[in-house]
């Protein structure tokens, strides 16, 4: 999906997708990256009395610690950078219709700046309050071994664990939720603002552009309420369980389920949402292209050129 919403915004001559093609690519490569570090990792997040318990489950889970660990945490940061670069879409577009503010490729990027350094330091901190021991690799087996023993295996693959009611865990949750709404204050003022301009200037608008921004304004709201089911809900979730020193097993293994699909899921609703990909799509238009971006390609290497037979 990802790769297909990349050719259709590469190829694509509408003003408006020219305009707003950083969002949209913004979208497929973030998921691109994010859903090859999930299928990389795998992560499995379960609580137990109060203890979290981080396992990989990818083709990656047999790796030695620390090593082992290191990757999970190069899967921490693509899954909160993931959220944490939704509100530069709504400034973006904020500061295109609101102040006619003129963006290139580099102004851009630097928006990326401030949430990298956010959540590095977020990553930082993980790894610092997160532990790995030898005796957590027991405790993991005897906790929850039954789940994720293989077959030949007589203990659990251990990432990393939360001791119960450790202050740096407590810590690194309160951290995590004022992130959280302070990315949703921004994206409230912005998607506010943006919404009384485009009430002012509606009759200013042709029929097709006014549809253009009506599929923006659906497209930048799922982005927004997507990390509530993707980031915001399991994070609040799991710092609920511990601070309470519950139990997650079951529940946890359909969130960790879902959120290996959730990379698919923007691109998935550009690409329906966005009138102009849904119409190359369901008129298998963007196939036509594509074997005419093939041929043209042939047509300019001569090393690829047929050659009559002789």
């Amino acid at each position: 999906m990802n790769s297909l919403l990349i050719f259709l915004i590469i190829r694509s001559r509408v003003k408006e997708v020219k305009q707003y093609g950083k969002i949209l690519l913004q979208i497929a490569v973030i998921d691109s990256a994010y859903s090859f570090v999930t299928t990389a990792v795998q992560p499995i997040t379960l609580t137990v009395d109060g203890v979290n318990y981080f396992v990989q489950n990818g083709p990656l889970r047999h790796v030695p610690q620390p090593y082992n660990f290191y990757i999970f945490l190069v899967w921490f940061y693509f899954h909160f950078m993931q959220f944490f670069s939704v509100p530069i879409q709504f400034i973006y577009r904020y500061l295109i219709l609101c102040r006619d503010t003129k963006i290139s490729n580099r102004k851009y990027f630097c928006f990326f700046i401030p949430p990298m350094i956010v959540v590095f330091f977020q990553t930082i901190f993980f790894g610092l309050i997160y532990k790995h021991e030898e005796i957590h690799d027991l405790n993991a087996t005897r906790d929850i071994g039954r789940w994720l023993l293989e077959s030949g295996e007589s203990t659990v693959h251990l990432t990393c664990v939360g001791p119960p009611g450790d202050i740096g865990v407590l810590m690194g949750n309160v951290e995590t939720i004022c992130f959280i709404g302070l990315n949703y204050i921004i994206i409230g003022l912005c998607a506010f603002r943006i919404h009384v301009h485009l009430q002012r200037s509606k009759g200013h608008f042709s029929t097709r552009t006014a549809a253009m921004h009506k599929s923006f304004t659906r497209l930048l709201f799922i982005q927004g309420v997507l990390p509530i089911v993707s980031s915001i809900g399991p994070t609040l979730l799991i710092c609920y369980v511990y601070v309470f020193r519950l139990s997650l097993i079951n529940f946890a293994f359909f969130l960790d389920f879902c959120n290996a699909w959730l990379p698919t899921v923007g691109a998935s609703f550009v690409l329906f949402i966005f009138k102009p990909f849904r119409s190359q799509i369901l008129r298998g238009k963007f196939l036509s292209t594509l074997m005419n971006t093939a041929t043209n390609s042939n047509h300019s290497n001569p090393a690829v050129a047929v050659t009559p037979n002789t």
